[in-house]
């Protein structure tokens, strides 16, 4: 263990080395970004949430590793439900577990892409694996931290402006967290009055239909 740990810090620093860094902790991004120009949604160039996972899945031991895949499928979640959320709106992550049981009745192409997310979730922490191979976890914690903290001073500012504000369509941030803009969009007023449960109350008004009951007619049908 203490060889293989070793040879995972061999390499030293270089520029080179932060480069293949930062396309490791791009590279999650990519096919979000592909999808959201595809259908029009919107999204941060860089997801946050990527970079905890992405150390802890090449770190040399096995438990961390594990830790980093389960941060890593949960980001992935919360980035593929951001984007269904504006093609469907009022489809929070409650009502994608309700729809659950319902995926075999699904039209194809919502077959066809639920096939490929679960490919992507599966196979991007090997490909992370591999790829992190040509650097080592220095040089992905330095460009990490470099990233939160740039993301963090510039967590205001977008790439690109849309007076659209429903639905995370306005979500054009440099680099955010999906999770973090998931939480804020949940706690919206309107979000607040849909998940309520409705209270039936005795109406202010007559029922029109009353007024049809003078003089009462046999040919009218009347609903109590």
């Amino acid at each position: 263990m203490l060889h293989k740990v070793s040879l995972f810090f061999a390499k030293k620093l270089s520029f080179s080395l932060l480069f293949k860094a930062f396309l490791i902790i791009f590279f999650p991004n990519i096919i979000f970004l592909t999808l959201a120009w595809l259908t029009d949604t919107a999204r941060p160039f860089i997801n946050v949430d990527y970079i905890v996972a992405i150390p802890l899945i090449i770190a040399p031991y096995s438990f961390i590793q594990l830790l980093g895949v389960t941060i890593l499928w949960v980001s992935i979640l919360f980035d593929t439900l951001m984007m269904v959320i504006q093609l469907f709106p009022f489809m929070d992550l409650t009502g994608a577990l309700d729809l659950l049981p319902f995926i075999l009745n699904a039209p194809t192409i919502y077959k066809l892409f639920i096939l490929l997310l679960c490919l992507y979730i599966l196979t991007l922490p090997f490909l992370i694996i591999f790829f992190s191979k040509k650097t080592n976890i220095i040089s992905i914690t330095i460009i990490s931290i470099l990233i939160t903290v740039i993301g963090f001073l510039l967590s205001d500012l977008k790439y690109q402006n849309n007076i659209d504000k429903l639905f995370g369509r306005d979500n054009f941030f440099y680099v955010n967290s999906q999770i973090f803009l998931y939480k804020d969009m949940r706690d919206l007023y309107f979000r607040d009055i849909y998940n309520n449960t409705p209270i039936f109350a005795p109406q202010k008004y007559d029922r029109a239909a009353n007024n049809l009951q003078q003089p009462f007619s046999k040919k009218i049908f009347y609903r109590q």
